[in-house]
């Protein structure tokens, strides 16, 4: 039977089809994708690698740190900016988490006060490595929720690479969302630093809001930590610890060794 609303000679509605049989919406096959999506002749991902060096200061109960990112621009696209994922800055006040979320649920801030601090940002000149002397240009950046957009002060041609300098800190939510927080001396540290975005051929700059829970998806890229935390701390994190002998003890270098067996 139709709707009332058909029987009396209105338009039906229009429903999406939702059938198992129901076709897919996929994108017009080209060179950088074929139709089933798989990789083209010319696919291309871009490339960032991090270095950073990051203090956790207990007292303060803060991060604080300081990144290079090299950002290789493989598309064939000349980009004036770059986006940032800063999701720290769900824990801003009157972010759109906390009008999505109760203050006090899973993903409420609860109250906190949060947040990026940017205290330098830089490009530093082509053909310049990163820590060395060369000329830097501060770059505007305009903060847009939970992702930052860098205004580039030399525009990234194809097949090129910038290097970005950026100091910055935060304070370490006490009730963060789900991976991040800390309980008493325990800190849990997650969504801790920005993080260039995915440009890609099909959407551009991937830019959604980070409101607490989902996953996210980067660029391939080499990452080089060092981490100063007061003594008696332990780090558990991934990567390859480079300073075993320095950081741990007699006995817990050897139950490396033996794990790493």
């Amino acid at each position: 039977a139709l709707p009332a609303t058909a029987q009396q000679g209105a338009a039906p509605l229009s429903v999406a089809d939702t059938s198992i049989f129901a076709p897919l919406v996929l994108p017009t096959a080209n060179e950088y994708r074929t139709g089933s999506g798989r990789p083209g002749v010319r696919y291309w991902q871009n490339r960032a690698d991090y270095d950073i060096a990051a203090t956790l200061d207990t007292t303060a109960k803060s991060i604080k740190a300081t990144m290079s990112i090299r950002y290789t621009n493989n598309s064939p696209d000349t980009l004036t900016y770059i986006w940032l994922q800063t999701e720290q800055n769900a824990f801003k006040a009157n972010s759109l988490n906390s009008y999505v979320y109760p203050q006090e649920s899973r993903f409420g801030a609860r109250g906190f006060e949060g947040g990026y601090v940017f205290d330098k940002v830089e490009q530093v000149a082509a053909g310049a490595k990163a820590g060395a002397a060369g000329r830097r240009t501060a770059v505007q950046t305009r903060n847009h929720e939970t992702v930052t957009k860098v205004l580039l002060a030399e525009p990234l041609a194809p097949g090129k690479s910038t290097t970005l300098d950026i100091a910055y800190h935060f304070l370490v939510p006490e009730h963060g969302a789900d991976r991040m927080g800390r309980d008493g001396p325990l800190y849990e540290i997650a969504q801790w630093y920005p993080r260039v975005a995915v440009y890609d051929d099909v959407r551009g700059w991937n830019i959604e809001p980070y409101l607490g829970q989902g996953e996210f998806y980067l660029d391939f890229g080499n990452f080089n930590l060092a981490i100063t935390l007061p003594a008696g701390y332990i780090v558990a994190a991934t990567g390859a610890l480079q300073n075993a002998a320095e950081v741990l003890t007699p006995t817990q270098i050897a139950r490396l060794a033996k794990a790493a067996k």
